[in-house]
């Protein structure tokens, strides 16, 4: 099993977790588990995004070169 992210935020029903790469998220429907935790943690993926990391900042271009 590899590590692809790490949780960001979590409640009491539900976990959101980031990914190291861009574009590299589990497939939709995959099972995902946390570790590192006192208790493992066992998630399906249901919904991904790609967004700012952010949110209130502008875009601007990454350049060119």
């Amino acid at each position: 099993m590899s590590r692809v992210g790490e949780v960001i935020e979590a409640s009491t029903t539900d976990f959101t977790a980031e990914c190291y790469e861009l574009y590299q998220s589990p497939p939709l429907g995959s099972l995902v588990k946390t570790a590192d935790l006192p208790v493992e943690l066992y998630g399906i993926v249901y919904h991904a995004t790609t967004t700012r990391l952010e949110p209130g900042r502008r875009p601007i271009a990454g350049g060119k070169d």
